[in-house]
């Protein structure tokens, strides 16, 4: 576990630890996606190679950043997850993991719930500037925010593949024969 991680971990009720583990999870996803990405980003030409990798690192870290800071939001904030805990959520497979799990693991789908508007919001302001530059006849070849985009994307589907392991988890918690997902604990 990362260290910022681990101490935010540490910061958390027992209850909601679940949450720290989640953000790795994610996290170590994210560094697994660059690990493959980086071998796609090779076009021949150096130069844009360079740039493509550079782009493709910021926006990784960048997502991480946006991840350890909700997760900090959360550490700070317990009590007003657990006061969204019968709030109707408006992302559909967030409302159905939330229905689907006991009481205990709601505060998951509210987390990634906060970590989903998050990436939205950047996604929309990429897009603005996007269209800002665009409106001003800038000639970019908007490489960064084209490998932004595509890593929000994907940061996005990790969210939910990682709750549906967690449901599964939880699901089939104590059933003989059954592999968990997560041998620390998120299930």
């Amino acid at each position: 576990m990362e260290k910022k991680i681990k101490d935010l971990y540490e910061r958390f009720p027992n209850e909601h630890k679940d949450l720290a583990l989640f953000a790795q999870h994610l996290i170590d996803s994210l560094n697994q996606f660059k690990e493959n990405r980086l071998k796609v980003y090779t076009s021949g030409n150096d130069k844009e190679d360079s740039l493509l990798n550079l782009a493709f690192f910021k926006s990784v870290y960048r997502s991480q950043e946006i991840i350890f800071n909700e997760l900090k939001w959360a550490s700070e904030h317990t009590e007003q997850i657990e006061a969204r805990y019968q709030d109707y959520l408006q992302i559909p497979e967030l409302q159905a993991f939330k229905e689907a799990v006991p009481v205990s693991y709601r505060g998951l789908a509210i987390f990634v719930e906060e970590l989903m508007a998050c990436f939205d919001d950047l996604k929309t302001d990429t897009l603005y500037q996007v269209g800002m530059k665009v409106l001003k006849d800038d000639k970019s070849d908007f490489h960064e925010e084209k490998v932004l985009l595509e890593v929000i994307d994907e940061v996005k589907r990790d969210m939910i593949n990682e709750l549906e392991k967690t449901k599964e988890d939880i699901k089939n918690n104590g059933k003989p024969g059954y592999i968990q997902h997560y041998k620390d604990g998120v299930h």
